[in-house]
């Protein structure tokens, strides 16, 4: 039994406010799509993006960051939450991590650790393409 279904939006410009390499997730497709979008320029309306469902097991673990560091907000992203996604990725407590997001900070987004144990139980689905609605390059 899946415990979260969660969306991952994907390109070859990734935001990287926590990590220093691309292993984001977000709470669902539409946070995931505001995550990816306040980062990009007019140019990138011709990049071509994709979207995967992922589920995670009621048996993996999900940590929850309770005091995000401060600043964690700004824009550019600061170091204090590259250091605090990048140690957790060190210490392997577990495969997820859960975090506020910058955008809409009630929603989450989540963290993904492939070196840990239980990461390879994390079914991905099949991506498919997204495209922006158009609306939004106005």
């Amino acid at each position: 039994m899946a415990r979260l279904s969660i969306g991952v939006l994907e390109s070859e410009q990734a935001a990287l406010r926590w990590l220093k390499r691309p292993q984001n997730a977000s709470a669902s497709l539409a946070v995931a799509a505001l995550e990816t979008f306040v980062h990009l320029g007019e140019e990138a309306i011709h990049i071509r993006f994709s979207y995967v469902r992922i589920q995670i097991a009621d048996s993996v673990g999900i940590e929850t960051c309770r005091r995000p560091p401060s600043a964690w907000r700004a824009e550019p992203p600061e170091s204090g939450s590259r250091r605090y996604g990048s140690a957790w990725l060190r210490a392997e407590r577990s495969a997820v991590l859960e975090v506020p997001s910058a955008i809409v900070p009630p929603e989450k987004n989540y963290l993904l650790n492939p070196g840990h144990p239980d990461f390879d139980t994390i079914h991905w689905a099949r991506a498919a393409p997204f495209v922006f609605d158009p609306r939004l390059w106005k």
